[in-house]
Order: C-alpha cells, then sequence, then structure tokens
C-alpha cells in the first residue's frame, strides 16, 4: 500500500473516532437529568410567611425534561390553592424551570414555596 493511501486511510479513521468521540460528548451534555422522581418537601415550621403545613411534591424527570409534578399533600386552603397551583405547574412545564416565573398575586408565599420545592427537586435529579 502506498504512503498516500495509508494516510488517506488513517485520516478516515482520524476522522471517524473524532466524530465518535463528539457525538457521546454532545449525548453527555444533552443528559441533564436522572431519569426517575424525586420527593421533596418544603414549608416545615419556621418557613416564613408560611402558616399551612408542608407541600410535598413529586417531580419526575426524562433524561432531559420535567415530565410531571403531582402534589403529594399541602396544606392551603383547597380554594386558593386551586387558584394558584394550576397556573404555575403550567408555567413550569413550559419553561422547564420556576426561574423568570412570577409568583401569583396575593400567593406570594405559596408561590415561593412551589418554586423552590421545584429547584430542590432540580438539584437532585441532576446530581443523581
Amino acid at each position: 500500500m502506498s504512503r498516500k493511501k495509508l494516510f488517506g486511510l488513517l485520516s478516515v479513521f482520524a476522522l471517524l473516532a473524532a466524530f465518535t468521540v463528539c457525538a457521546a460528548v454532545i449525548a453527555n451534555e444533552s443528559a441533564r437529568f436522572s431519569p426517575g422522581s424525586v420527593t421533596v418537601s418544603q414549608g416545615q415550621a419556621g418557613t416564613p410567611n408560611w402558616r399551612q403545613g408542608p407541600l410535598v411534591l413529586e417531580v419526575s424527570f426524562s433524561e432531559d425534561r420535567i415530565t410531571a409534578i403531582e402534589v403529594v399533600d399541602h396544606g392551603e386552603t383547597l380554594s386558593f390553592w386551586n387558584r394558584v397551583w394550576p397556573n404555575l405547574r403550567d408555567a413550569i412545564y413550559e419553561t422547564q424551570s420556576p426561574d423568570g416565573i412570577d409568583a401569583v398575586t396575593g400567593a406570594t408565599a405559596s408561590s415561593n414555596l412551589i418554586f423552590n420545592a421545584v429547584r430542590e427537586a432540580i438539584r437532585m435529579a441532576e446530581g443523581r
């Protein structure tokens, strides 16, 4: 085999190896979360401006998305909760983060509790 052909063949293998490494790096970067569910609790006694019982959420993740946010328990008045929760839940699904979402007017403490619970779940799913 001539040097020219050998060099060409080695160049092709080098490019394939580089492509394989790049593809693996890109795949790892897109896997933000460990798939599964995380249960978090916020709002225990002593939480500023929070008078109700704890908020317990179960947040489910795929490798790159929040797939579900289920309320396990909350101590909020039902009529008040039903005004706050659906809007915030939908906004979190849309943005995939509580960051940048405005609190519901008149429900700042409840909104912040939800935001903090989802942030904690995200931290846990990223660190698994």
